[in-house]
């Protein structure tokens, strides 16, 4: 009997050690979960972005190998090669299929390893974490040109200084690009075109991104202007606003926060339209909203609400009212005056209804609740694995006593 006890509290003790470890393993998650490279020309390159990270609190060090058809052809750039909790691992997967490259399908698979032994900086052991991530990519010997222009932004600028234009250009394509760009400065009204100018971009590799900075030196006085910024090369366009201001002087900035007009508006009601102003400069300004209300593109209606005084960074609620005649999909285009200044415009639609809708009976909502499994129930799995183990030991331990 006594040996039978202590066989049981040693087979205790190894499962113990089994399932406690699991359930503190090293846990690593990756993104995206499969590369997709498309119309890679033969000759030329693909890249893109990945990120690694991990659940654990210490500094781990990441290695990697690439296996299947042709993986001579993908590189993994993992930086300086380090991840941890508070710091996820950037790395780069580039493909370069040879000049004599066949055109097709290809595919592979990225393993990452977790690095155990070092001699000087070289990996001398490793462990496999289980994570792969798949690589899938085709080659083209056609060249495919396609890029997008974004991330446009204008800089307020002092009288007789340089208006700093940046934009951000994305290669999508197969080849160098180097794009046109097109601007266009117009007055606060955006009636009257003040300048225009066209320079090409710095040249952007396939699949890859560039920021680009851009000076346009052009005499303006004291106001406020908008730009258009635009490419025949690349798709996408924007349309900002920047100010010109005295040497020194403290210049006003704000912004509509949100709209809100009724859900169910009635024809012949009166319907409320408000924005919500947020002065973000720092110093109070006075402002009233501005609205033009369109019904099947023709204009029914100018709208403009009392004027509030706005300390910074408050927030204020305009209103104005108008009194729809018929029923329709209303347009409302909303600015707000501020200091002699206009905000970005805002647009919403408004459903005018014949008459109001009575609620269906028992109508309701149905609220729905429910719980995520995240990455620690591997170890809430381990611990259930092993007091079901222990009950079930203790009950053939209780059986055997009976006998």
């Amino acid at each position: 009997m006594k040996k039978n006890k202590l066989w049981i509290i040693a087979f205790l003790f190894l499962i113990v050690s089994i399932v406690i470890p699991f359930s503190q393993a090293i846990s690593l998650g990756v993104s995206p979960a499969s590369f997709t490279f498309e119309n890679t020309l033969r000759g030329g390159f693909a890249t893109y972005e990945g990120l690694l990270s991990t659940g654990d609190a210490g500094s781990l060090r990441v290695s990697y190998d690439v296996v299947g058809e042709n993986s001579d052809w993908i590189q993994v750039d993992l930086g300086d090669a380090l991840l941890s909790k508070d710091k996820p691992l950037s790395f780069d997967v580039t493909v370069r299929p040879p000049e004599d490259a066949a055109n097709g399908e290809y595919s592979a698979k990225i393993r990452f390893f977790l690095a155990t032994g070092f001699t000087g900086q070289e990996v001398e052991s490793r462990i496999f974490t289980g994570l792969s991530v798949d690589v899938y990519f085709s080659v083209t010997g056609e060249e495919h040109v396609d890029c997008v222009i974004g991330g446009v932004s204008v800089s307020d600028a002092e009288e007789d200084r340089p208006l700093e234009l940046y934009l951000t250009v994305k290669n999508n394509g197969n080849v160098r690009v180097k794009p046109k760009i097109d601007i266009a400065i117009l007055d606060q009204s955006k009636e009257t075109l003040m300048y225009t100018e066209s320079f090409y971009a710095d040249e952007v590799l396939p699949t890859t991104k560039k920021q680009i900075l851009k000076e346009v030196d052009y005499d303006l006085i004291k106001s406020q202007y908008w730009m258009q910024v635009s490419s025949e090369d690349c798709s996408g366009s924007d349309f900002l606003t920047f100010n010109i201001v005295g040497f020194g002087e403290v210049y006003d900035l704000g912004e509509i926060v949100r709209m809100e007009t009724p859900d169910v508006p009635v024809k012949g009601e009166l319907v409320p339209v408000q924005a919500f102003f947020k002065n973000t400069g720092a110093r109070v300004v006075n402002a009233k909203l501005r609205a033009i209300v369109s019904l099947d593109g023709n204009v029914v209606a100018v709208l403009e609400s009392d004027e509030l005084q706005v300390k910074p960074d408050e927030v204020v609620d305009l209103e104005a009212y108008f009194r729809p005649e018929l029923q329709g999909n209303y347009v409302i285009k909303s600015q707000v005056l501020y200091n002699n200044k206009l905000t970005y415009e805002k647009s919403n639609n408004l459903v005018v209804s014949e008459h109001l809708e009575e609620e269906s009976e028992g109508q309701g909502i149905q609220e729905i609740t429910g719980g995520v499994v995240g990455a620690g129930s591997s170890s809430w799995l381990a611990v259930v694995v092993l007091f079901s183990i222990i009950i079930l030991l203790f009950v053939l331990i209780m059986r055997k006593k009976k006998r």
